[in-house]
């Protein structure tokens, strides 16, 4: 959970949680330090527990601007919506702040796309040129880029699936990340009973972990 609060509360925490979170934001606050926030973007990379989870999430329409490069689906309007996130805390301080999923956790093709996208990235800002990217980079970003062809767009979030840990949430099996889904379809189950969609949409994240806040999403394309 990114806050002030949390940060401060770190300085008297010595779990290796705690200490790597204090670390990491150390880190950043040296480079902020040094640079002009401007000139400052901060990649998140992350993986989700489901299949086909390969896509940004930004804030606003310079992020879209850099998000675009890697040539995969871009949500908005997520972190309107959850708070205490990386992004969200740097992004409140004026700093472009992107999430980059890429892929399911455990996949090694989520390692080659985060590999991928990050050389991407530094090509789009200029930090290096094209002719400086290997060429095993140039194939995995176009394998990204093939395996995202059919969902490519810009989403907005329509519904997020809030839960508890006692709430015994069971997402049903199989259900992949940008899936279509029907309003009142059956797709997960706690210990109230079925859970049916409020909206029609895609699905997003849909959770098979322990860990977790948010069961699953529902997003929509932009037109």
């Amino acid at each position: 959970m990114w806050s002030e609060k949390e940060i401060r509360s770190t300085k008297k925490d010595k779990t290796s949680e705690k200490n790597e979170f204090r670390i990491l934001n150390g880190l950043i606050q040296k480079i902020i330090s040094l640079k002009s926030t401007k000139n400052i973007s901060i990649i998140d990379l992350h993986n989700t527990s489901s299949p086909s989870g390969v896509f940004t999430i930004v804030n606003n329409s310079k992020e879209v601007s850099i998000a675009k490069h890697l040539n995969i689906p871009i949500i908005s309007n997520l972190f309107s919506k959850v708070k205490g996130s990386l992004v969200n805390y740097y992004h409140k301080k004026d700093i472009t702040s992107i999430v980059f999923e890429g892929g399911a956790i455990g996949d090694p093709a989520s390692i080659n796309n985060h590999e991928a996208g990050i050389w991407k990235l530094l090509e789009a800002n200029n930090f290096i040129k094209k002719d400086s990217i290997p060429r095993k980079i140039l194939h995995n970003l176009e394998e990204m880029k093939n395996f995202s062809k059919n969902v490519q767009g810009k989403y907005e979030v329509k519904y997020i699936h809030n839960i508890k840990h006692d709430d015994e949430f069971i997402m049903h099996p199989n259900i992949n990340n940008f899936e279509k889904v029907k309003k009142n379809q059956t797709i997960a189950k706690d210990k109230n009973g079925v859970i049916k969609t409020t909206y029609s949409g895609h699905i997003l994240m849909p959770l098979y972990q322990e860990k977790g806040t948010e069961g699953f999403y529902i997003i929509g394309k932009k037109d």
